[in-house]
């Protein structure tokens, strides 16, 4: 990773903990370096307009940067980009590791309602890691913001991990089975979700019996499953 994009992640890293005067540290060190880059002017944009005390206390640099390069014409990919929920991933139809472009058909981010967590999320999700875009996406909407983009990543991401949890358990028939211990388990310091569902594994219920059992939705049930298979707790 290069050292600009690693200052626009970490910035995006901090916004999304709240820590918006770090993020601006962060984004204003790398206008430093790169003055004409777009990225960090439009977050820095989005905070002097939405959260202007980030900037309290922080010297910045005298004088205009230099305008930004005009954007590149759109990609010729964006117009096969498949619309609504279940659409193909980001990956299947975008370079790896580019963000669908503004005025895609997804219709995620446009020009006049820029939002950084959102932005960050789109980058995340270009870079297919889907969790740290859910987290992104799951901190702005506690923090009460109802922008219906939203929904519609956190859709997306949904089933893009699902998809990959559910291809680490392999045949949803297959009954696991606990390989630890019964009095190893007090050890293993697990949550009270995965300390549920570890109850129900008995060898007789199926993975898809226990998304019913779980009491929890599909997806955060085949997250504490995969967890555990990882962990070597339950197996075939």
């Amino acid at each position: 990773m290069s050292e600009l994009q690693d200052l626009l992640d970490r910035g995006l890293h901090h916004y999304g903990l709240g820590e918006v005067k770090r993020a601006a540290q962060l984004w204003l060190e790398l206008l430093a370096k790169d003055p004409a880059h777009r990225e960090a002017r439009r977050y820095l944009e989005y905070l002097r307009d939405q959260r202007p005390e980030a900037f309290a206390g922080i010297d910045e640099p005298e004088g205009e940067s230099p305008e930004p390069p005009p954007p590149a014409p759109p990609q010729d990919w964006a117009s096969n980009v498949p619309r609504g929920a279940e659409a193909a991933s980001f990956d299947d139809v975008a370079p790896r590791g580019m963000a669908p472009p503004v005025g895609d058909p997804f219709d995620l981010l446009g020009p006049t309602a820029r939002n950084p967590m959102i932005e960050g999320a789109l980058d995340l999700l270009g870079l297919n890691d889907f969790e740290g875009a859910l987290q992104l996406i799951q901190k702005a909407e506690s923090q009460g913001q109802e922008d219906p983009r939203l929904r519609q990543l956190r859709e997306q991401c949904e089933i893009q991990l699902l998809k990959l949890y559910e291809a680490r358990l392999g045949d949803l028939q297959q009954t696991p089975k606990t390989k630890v211990q019964s009095s190893e388990l007090v050890w293993l310091n697990l949550d009270h979700r995965a300390g549920f569902v570890l109850s129900l594994v008995d060898g007789t219920v199926s993975y898809d019996e226990l998304f019913a059992l779980s009491g929890m939705s599909k997806l955060e049930t085949a997250r504490v499953v995969a967890q555990l298979i990882r962990d070597g707790i339950i197996g075939i």
